[in-house]
């Protein structure tokens, strides 16, 4: 078994910080949580183009990695389909160049919108993404936590796809 930890919360420790961090404490990677945060895309960020074979090198080196890739967008906020999807783009790229096993996304509830709505604005958020990760070998997984705390909900929208690179990831912390 691999264990990493979340770099929510710790972005004040800066990228060698972090990685020391995993280091030092027996763990086997990170999750990266927010990835437009400048201690990952700053001027020299490990995320940026010009530094990925490096990051990827020095992960690898120290005998860590990058298992999962937070992305932060509501899939069900029709107002963010936009920026959710861009984001979910560059999440998959970047999961896709780091060797990242997976992306974590997650939706919660809109006000004023029935679950019918919501629904229908996560497919549309993730049919483009699901195409994407399939083509880049990286899997999406959809928290179940927020309006996805209802299992049998989760399940309609997984098997909508039917895709191996849409999955659960059961979130036992935040299970509502």
């Amino acid at each position: 078994m691999k264990l990493s930890y979340c770099t929510r919360g710790w972005h004040e420790q800066g990228w060698q910080g972090l990685v020391s961090m995993a280091r030092d404490y027996g763990f086997s990677g990170l999750e990266l949580y927010g990835i437009y945060d400048p201690v990952f895309t700053g001027p020299s960020g490990p995320l940026t183009s010009s530094a990925l074979s490096a990051t990827l090198h020095e992960l690898t080196g120290q005998g860590l990695s990058v298992c999962c890739i937070d992305a932060l967008g509501n899939l069900a906020d029709p107002a963010a389909i936009d920026q959710v999807r861009q984001e979910l783009a560059d999440c998959i790229r970047l999961a896709a160049d780091l060797q990242a096993g997976g992306i974590r996304v997650r939706a919660t509830a809109v006000e004023g919108m029935t679950a019918e709505e919501m629904d229908l604005a996560v497919i549309g958020s993730l049919t483009d993404a699901v195409e994407l990760a399939e083509q880049s070998g990286v899997m999406l997984l959809l928290e179940s936590c927020g309006i996805y705390a209802d299992t049998l909900r989760l399940r309609d929208v997984l098997n909508r796809f039917a895709s191996d690179y849409l999955a659960a990831v059961w979130d036992v912390q935040h299970p509502y």
